[in-house]
């Protein structure tokens, strides 16, 4: 999977640009580069 561009805040993910098949219960990982700044899971997702 290619990455992609989001914008954290708080505990809300809110993608750049709509994403095809994000479901509760999967697992989102944060980076700056290669640099794994942190993780989490997927509670719900608002279309």
């Amino acid at each position: 999977m290619n990455a992609v561009r989001a914008l954290l805040s708080g505990s809300t993910l809110a993608f750049e640009e709509s994403q095809e098949a994000v479901s509760p219960g999967q697992t989102v990982a944060f980076y700056e580069g290669d640099r794994v700044l942190g993780g989490a899971l997927i509670t719900e997702t608002i279309i």
